[in-house]
């Protein structure tokens, strides 16, 4: 939620309370070396993917971080880089394209696939909105947070149709065969 970890978390409740969960976020990402725009800028793009494809720490499974992996990033950094991107409207089509040599890279490819593994793994069902920064516009939402063109009704009857259809033409085939009664090839 706050995208740090405090040993105190009452003094820093004190300290911050009256700032936004996005500044709160903003804030953590400094802490890596990233300094993301409030509002986010398409240049945040390439620091929060490389954030995204660094080494990551499981906070919850391995606890603070510490000496232990001291070049990883916390997974909870990695996931609100993510959800910093996908609420500003981040294409990764349109990265790829207008940076193909970055893009190449293979820390940049790895950050790219895991952002789309995460898209697919946290696209909103209609009206689902948990999670959504308070600087997303209404338009992504409806235009990006939709379910996938496969998931439409249309294209599982389009699919099933495909079935059917293929189904009873095999079947048709073999009540042909029969009818006919073609000799079976000799095998001796």
């Amino acid at each position: 939620m706050s995208n740090q970890h405090k040993d105190s978390w009452e003094d820093w409740m004190k300290t911050n309370r009256n700032r936004t969960q996005e500044e709160w976020i903003q804030d953590g990402f400094s802490k890596y070396g990233v300094a993301a725009h409030l509002p986010p800028d398409p240049s945040d793009a390439e620091p929060m993917l490389k954030l995204i494809g660094r080494k990551s720490w499981n906070f919850l499974q391995g606890g603070p971080q510490e000496t232990n992996a001291p070049e990883a990033v916390p997974d909870y950094v990695q996931y609100n880089a993510f959800r910093w991107l996908r609420d500003s409207g981040f294409s990764p089509s349109t990265f790829a394209r207008s940076n193909a040599t970055l893009a190449a890279s293979q820390d940049m490819t790895i950050a790219l696939l895991k952002y789309a593994n995460w898209r697919n793994a946290f696209s909103f069902a209609e009206g689902d909105k948990l999670g959504v920064l308070a600087f997303t516009k209404k338009s992504d939402l409806d235009a990006d947070f939709g379910p996938p063109r496969l998931m439409k009704s249309w294209v599982a009857v389009l699919v099933d149709s495909c079935v059917l259809l293929f189904l009873l033409a095999g079947l048709w085939l073999l009540a042909l065969r029969k009818r006919k009664s073609l000799p079976t090839p000799d095998t001796r």
